[in-house]
């Protein structure tokens, strides 16, 4: 039960992080056109990536910044 919860506790903060990630790089664009968030991951390096409906996916790092 224990790692059940230590699975959602992980799961919800990086729901929470791509939720944050999203809306900085949704208001620095001029027209957003990719979509809602699909898929949201870590890399091998530790970076937070979302894929968004269009089927483009960014990798963020912990300001925000994305590549």
């Amino acid at each position: 039960m224990k790692k059940a919860t230590e699975y959602q506790e992980a799961s919800l903060k990086m729901k929470q992080l791509a939720a944050r990630a999203h809306a900085v790089h949704q208001k620095a664009v001029e027209k957003w056109q990719h979509g809602e968030i699909q898929d949201v991951w870590f890399d091998q390096e530790g970076h937070l990536c979302i894929r968004y409906q269009d089927g483009m996916y960014w990798h963020y790092n912990e300001r925000g910044e994305w590549w």
